[in-house]
C-alpha cells in the first residue's frame, strides 16, 4: 500500500494496536477498558484517511477522543496539538499513600 509509510497510516495502525493487541503496553488503557475502533475505520484506511483530511489532520496534530471513555469514531474524534491533548486526559490515580 502506497500510504503505509505515512504518518497518518501509522496513527491508524497504532490506534488499532492499542485497542486490539493484548500485548500492547497501552492495551489496559484502551482495549482493556473496552475502547474500540468503529467499523467504518477498523479495516478501511482510505475511509479513515478521508475523514482525517476533512477534519483537521496535520503533521503537528494527533488523534484525540473527545470522550475518553468512548471508542474511536468520527463522532468522538478530532485532531489536537499536544497541549490540547494533555488537557483531555483521564485523571490519573494518585500513587501517594495517605
Amino acid at each position: 500500500m502506497v500510504d503505509s509509510d505515512t504518518r497518518l497510516y501509522k496513527i491508524w495502525e497504532k490506534m488499532k494496536y492499542r485497542c486490539y493487541n493484548k500485548h500492547s503496553n497501552s492495551y489496559p488503557n484502551y482495549g482493556g477498558r473496552g475502547i474500540r475502533v468503529c467499523a467504518e475505520w477498523k479495516d478501511d484506511f482510505p475511509a479513515f484517511k478521508k475523514w482525517a483530511l476533512a477534519h483537521g489532520y496535520s503533521d503537528s496534530k494527533s488523534i484525540d477522543r473527545k470522550n475518553n471513555n468512548a471508542s474511536y469514531s468520527p463522532a468522538n474524534c478530532k485532531f489536537s496539538t499536544r497541549k490540547e491533548q494533555a488537557n483531555n486526559r483521564r485523571p490519573r490515580k494518585s500513587s501517594k499513600k495517605k
